[in-house]
């Protein structure tokens, strides 16, 4: 080749790239929720519509570490990014529920939490909350509580016994104010995004796995407020608990039944677990047939946790997408909007204070 010739390709490539890039510019917007982002759709196209409602301040703690655990709570939430995630001080189901309840709750997250300390913690043996509620997605329950393997009960000291007596907690409606949120762009011409875009656009193209997916809607069905109404987007973990073998789902069995078993020692604390549904498995009857998935609940996987305590949420999040409700999911991220927020929290106080709840 020529020394012109290479100049002029040389020229050609990057000038190609600099269009590619100006168009990028314009046309993709920064990513905000996280299937847009790891899967590289356009937020234009998936973003929420209608405004998403919160709370004016929070009123529950969230604590990094067990080193922030200083005070009683009433309610100890162990959860995953459905617990804690970019909206949480803002409309996070634990919101709701103190304000239903006026409870005192922490929420520490699975993977800042310390097993072993926990249950030797100062405030956890002589103040222990009333109910330990632990929320795990259903795309990773069977990899939660690890670190339980290498614990034994008999080993772990239990805290002392709370003598009969200790108050019974009842519930006092806090009354607060929500506002609402309408969609807010991000800042225009975002070089990073647009480079993520085309990276992972490329690595698709070239064979890598996408993190999400795209699947069809059955014709006439909206579940969500965006303004792409054909289809829906997919986290690829929805696919992850096909792939466990009988034998890991119970060895996730037992680790979470001696979690339980060392939760209740001191015959005071209630254990629950909460599964926060697949969007696949709440909008299974909204998807169209495709190759990606065919969507399956976890029930139909494995009954070996229907005999661990539970606070099921998946039948009434089905049902507030039955009956029309928009965005239960954000249309452009894999976590619920702040109607499931609302939905998850008036489930648990039904579940925790079933003669008050109503009232």
């Amino acid at each position: 080749m020529s020394p012109h010739r290479y100049v002029a390709c040389l020229v050609s490539v990057f000038a190609l790239a600099f269009v590619g890039i100006t168009a990028g510019l314009f046309f993709i917007e920064p990513f905000q929720g996280d299937l847009t982002r790891v899967g590289a759709f356009r937020e234009a196209e998936y973003r929420w519509i209608e405004p998403q409602r919160y709370f004016t301040e929070p009123r529950t703690l969230s604590a990094d570490s067990l080193d922030e655990y200083r005070e009683p709570c009433d309610l100890l939430i162990i959860g995953d990014s459905f617990t804690q995630y970019i909206f949480k001080e803002c409309y996070g189901w634990q919101e709701f529920i103190q304000d239903r309840t006026g409870l005192r709750i922490l929420t520490i997250h699975i993977s800042r939490l310390d097993l072993p300390r926990l249950f030797a913690h100062p405030v956890f043996r002589e103040s222990p909350p009333r109910f330990v509620i632990f929320e795990s997605a259903e795309m990773g329950l069977h990899s939660k509580l690890e670190g339980m393997d290498a614990m034994a009960p008999a080993r772990v000291t239990a805290p002392p016994v709370v003598q009969a007596g200790a108050p019974h907690l009842r519930p006092v409606p806090q009354s607060r104010v929500m506002i609402e949120r309408d969609w807010q762009r991000g800042p225009w011409l975002s070089m990073d995004a647009v480079i993520f875009f085309y990276r992972v656009r490329l690595k698709t193209l070239l064979g890598s796995r996408p993190k999400a997916y795209r699947v069809p809607l059955v014709a006439g069905v909206a579940p969500f407020s965006s303004p792409r109404k054909d289809s829906t987007l997919l986290y690829y973990g929805d696919l992850w608990k096909f792939e466990v073998r009988p034998e890991g789902w119970a060895r996730a069995r037992e680790r979470f039944e001696k979690f339980r078993v060392l939760v209740e020692a001191n015959h005071y604390s209630r254990f629950f677990l909460l599964i926060a549904p697949d969007r696949s498995t709440v909008y299974a009857r909204a998807i169209a047939p495709n190759p990606v998935i065919t969507p399956r609940p976890l029930s139909a996987l494995t009954p070996l946790f229907d005999s661990l305590p539970q606070i099921s949420v998946t039948d009434a999040l089905k049902a507030a997408v039955a009956r029309g409700e928009k965005d239960v999911y954000l249309p452009n991220d894999s976590h619920w909007g702040w109607k499931g927020h609302a939905i998850v929290g008036e489930t648990v106080v039904r579940h925790l204070f079933p003669d008050t709840a109503d009232r």
